[in-house]
């Protein structure tokens, strides 16, 4: 039966994904931000808590460790190396290229900074599955609170190494998809005045030059409408 998936809906915009195998009595849940809910699933499927896979530290992807850890004490607290003073409880530190297994299913960690420097992501190879946590949201990327714009561009571009090979990114944030979508709308608009009004300035003759050095200093816009070919035309979490 192998390993199954579980989206667990958690506040306004987050969510929370269980990873179970029944057959091994094996589970792990990415990114925690509140317990209960977690727990009633868990509870629900008759299942221990082996695993907590830790993108950062922010509260809202760490808020449910220590209510876990107390019902689970044996549980493994997955978490980056860089970050292992701000995430709580953490038991396995790792790095780029590390890999662990949650019963026969291997998982390799990813550096994915930008949102953090020290977020990272989790490949399951076997199944065709990248969680980003708040590296890349639908039309979007997260923000830079602490990394840089370069960071979060390598970051970005990482993904497209493996995009063969995906079959899903999990989203953990999707529900800012009209946000976000609203910004880009905004921004191509903003770029189309720019273009039209360096047109009027310099005339048809010039045009091109300028025309290209303002694509230059747009490229996260021009990144957005590849987009889709990250997503393997997968928009939601079933095919």
């Amino acid at each position: 039966m192998g390993i199954e998936v579980e989206i667990i809906p958690a506040f306004e915009d987050n969510y929370f994904f269980l990873l179970f195998d029944k057959k091994q009595q094996v589970s792990a849940v990415v990114d925690p931000g509140s317990a209960r809910p977690v727990m009633e699933v868990l509870q629900k499927n008759g299942m221990p808590l082996n695993y907590i896979l830790t993108t950062h530290h922010h509260k809202d992807h760490t808020g449910g460790h220590h209510e876990l850890l107390r019902a689970y004490p044996n549980c493994v607290v997955v978490g980056s190396k860089k970050d292992r003073s701000r995430i709580p409880g953490i038991s396995l530190e790792v790095s780029e290229g590390d890999c662990f297994f949650i019963g026969d299913t291997a998982v390799e960690v990813l550096e994915t900074f930008g949102h953090t420097i020290g977020h990272i992501s989790y490949w399951l190879k076997a199944l065709g599955i990248v969680f980003v946590g708040d590296t890349l949201f639908a039309l979007g990327c997260g923000r830079i609170f602490e990394g840089s714009a370069p960071q979060m561009w390598a970051s970005l571009k990482n993904f497209q190494h493996y995009q063969s090979k995906l079959k899903y990114i999990v989203l953990m944030n999707i529900h800012y998809l009209m946000r976000i979508l609203l910004l880009v709308l905004t921004l191509r608009m903003s770029y189309s005045l720019s273009a039209i009004g360096l047109f009027v300035r310099y005339g048809k003759k010039d045009f091109p030059q300028y025309q290209q050095l303002l694509k230059k200093s747009w490229k996260p816009i021009l990144f957005l409408e590849r987009i889709p070919y990250l997503y393997k035309k997968n928009w939601g979490w079933k095919e």
